[in-house]
This record gives structure tokens, C-alpha cells and sequence, in this order.
């Protein structure tokens, strides 16, 4: 519950940018689904940043991407450049 109140509040008031660190990290997967909807529905009203281990969830949620290694940038660019898919 701690992590759907973090997220409400990260979303109150309409903000440009939401910061997001695992969001979906320790939730059942109706919870999941319910704030990947959010994150999708804030696409082009605000830049939403996802720092997540969850590729495939970035796969789904994300159209830019940078890699960090040791807080090192190694990649970025869409998606499909990044993987190679």
C-alpha cells in the first residue's frame, strides 16, 4: 500500500517530471498492471524517468532509454536501437 500512496503522491498536481525508481518492484500483478496504465497515460504530458532492473517492463512502458554501468552512461536511444530488436 506504502508504494500506491508514493505513486499518487508522485502524481498529484500534474507534474512535468516523474521520477520513478522500481514502481512496480513488490506489487501483486493487478497493482503492476494499474501503474504501468498510469505511467502510459502520462505519455506526452510529462517526461517520466524509470530506473528499473525490469527490461521487459522498460520494453513496454519506455520509447527513450539510457543504459547507466557504474554511473556510467553506455547506451542510449529508442528502444529498438538500444536491444537490437
Amino acid at each position: 500500500m506504502g508504494k500506491r500512496v508514493a505513486l499518487a503522491q508522485s502524481l498529484v498536481g500534474a507534474p512535468e517530471l516523474i521520477l520513478l525508481d522500481e514502481p512496480t518492484a513488490g506489487l501483486d500483478p493487478r497493482s503492476q498492471a494499474e501503474v504501468k496504465q498510469l505511467v502510459r497515460e502520462r505519455r506526452g504530458k510529462a517526461t517520466v524517468v524509470i530506473s528499473s532492473h525490469d527490461l521487459a517492463q522498460l520494453e513496454q512502458l519506455c520509447d527513450h532509454v539510457a543504459i547507466l554501468d557504474h554511473g556510467k552512461l553506455v547506451a542510449q536511444g529508442d528502444m529498438a536501437t538500444v536491444t537490437g530488436k
